[in-house]
C-alpha cells in the first residue's frame, strides 16, 4: 500500500530512544536528528509484514468467526 516511488523507513520511537527521550521536542530539530541516524544506518526499523499477511489473518479471523456462529 505504500507509494511505489517513496523510500519509506517506519520507526519504533519506543526503540529510537534518541528522539523519544529528546528534551526539545520541535519537529525541525526531530528531523535533522531522524536524516542523521537514517544516514548512519542507526534507526531501528519497524516490521511491516507483506500485504498477504493481514489479509490471511482478517481471512482467518472471519473462518473462527463463522464456525463459532455455526456451533451455536
Amino acid at each position: 500500500m505504500l507509494d511505489e516511488h517513496l523510500d519509506v523507513t517506519l520507526v519504533n520511537p519506543s526503540k529510537n530512544r534518541i528522539i523519544a527521550d529528546a528534551t526539545v521536542k520541535i519537529d525541525r530539530v526531530d528531523r535533522k536528528r531522524l536524516a542523521h541516524m537514517l544516514r548512519a544506518d542507526m534507526l531501528a526499523e519497524s516490521y511491516v509484514p507483506p500485504d498477504e499477511i493481514p489479509q490471511r489473518a482478517d481471512l482467518i479471523r472471519t473462518r473462527k468467526s463463522l464456525v463459532r456462529r455455526a456451533d451455536c
